[in-house]
C-alpha cells in the first residue's frame, strides 16, 4: 500500500503495471476506484482522470495504454512529487511503521482541519433523540464530509444519506461516530422506583479511542 496526498485528497498510488493487473483481473473495481487511485510514473504522481485534459495534471486510461497529462504546473507543484509518497509495501521494522501511519495521519489532519464546503444535517421534528444528537454533534465539528471519505470506504454515498434519515441503528451510529472521532458512551442506570433495581450506574465507552484506526472498505 501507498499514499500520497494531492491537494485536499489522499490517493492510493500504485505503479502503471500494478494498475493494468488489477484492471484486466477485475475492470469494474478498477472503475469505481478510480476517483481515489493514482499512478506514480518518472518520479512524479499522477490521478486518474476518466476523461484527457492536457491542461490538468492526471493520466487517462484509454484502453490498450494510460495517457499521461504533465502541464508545466506540475514540475512546481512539490504535491505531485513522488518523494511525498508514504510506502507501507517498503517497512523496516515496527518502529518505521509507526512513523509512516503517524506521517499518513498527519497528512489527513491537514485536509480535515481546512474544510471546503462545511456540511449541516438538517435536524427535523422527526428525528429520533440519538439521531438529533449525531446531526448536532456533526454540525458542531464543522466538517467538509467529502474530506472523510476514505474512511468511510466504499460504502460513502449509502452511509452518507443515513443523514437524510429520522433514525439510525446503534450499529451505524457507532461507525458513523468512530469515522468521525465522536467518543460514544453508554449508560445504563435505574429508572426512579425500578424493581430489581441494578443497584448504580453501569457505563462504557463504546466507540475506539482514535479515530485514525478506522479500516476501509
Amino acid at each position: 500500500m501507498r499514499k500520497s496526498r494531492i491537494g485536499k485528497k489522499i490517493y492510493d498510488v500504485v505503479t502503471p503495471e500494478e494498475y493494468i493487473e488489477a484492471d484486466k483481473a477485475n475492470p469494474e473495481a478498477s472503475q469505481n476506484l478510480m476517483d481515489d487511485t493514482a499512478i506514480m510514473d518518472n518520479g512524479y504522481v499522477y490521478p486518474l482522470n476518466k476523461q484527457y485534459s492536457k491542461n490538468n495534471p492526471g493520466v487517462t486510461d484509454c484502453g490498450p495504454m494510460l495517457v499521461f497529462s504533465h502541464p508545466d504546473s506540475m514540475n512546481t507543484d512539490g504535491d505531485y512529487k513522488a518523494d511525498h509518497i508514504i510506502d507501507f509495501n517498503d517497512v523496516n521494522g515496527i518502529r518505521d511503521s509507526i512513523r509512516k501511519q503517524a506521517e499518513l495521519e498527519r497528512e489527513e489532519a491537514s485536509i480535515l482541519v481546512s474544510p471546503d464546503n462545511i456540511f449541516t444535517p438538517v435536524i427535523k421534528e422527526t428525528d429520533t433523540p440519538e439521531m438529533k444528537l449525531l446531526k448536532e454533534a456533526i454540525s458542531r465539528k464543522r466538517i467538509d464530509l467529502d474530506s472523510y471519505k476514505q474512511r468511510f470506504g466504499s460504502d460513502y454515498n449509502n452511509d452518507k444519506r443515513l443523514f437524510d434519515q429520522s433514525s439510525i441503528t446503534f450499529f451505524k451510529l457507532k461507525r458513523l461516530c468512530d469515522i468521525m472521532d465522536i467518543k460514544v458512551t453508554l449508560k445504563l442506570e435505574d429508572e426512579p422506583g425500578a424493581v430489581n433495581p441494578i443497584g448504580e450506574a453501569l457505563e462504557t465507552q463504546i466507540t475506539t479511542d482514535s479515530g485514525n484506526d478506522k479500516s476501509e472498505d
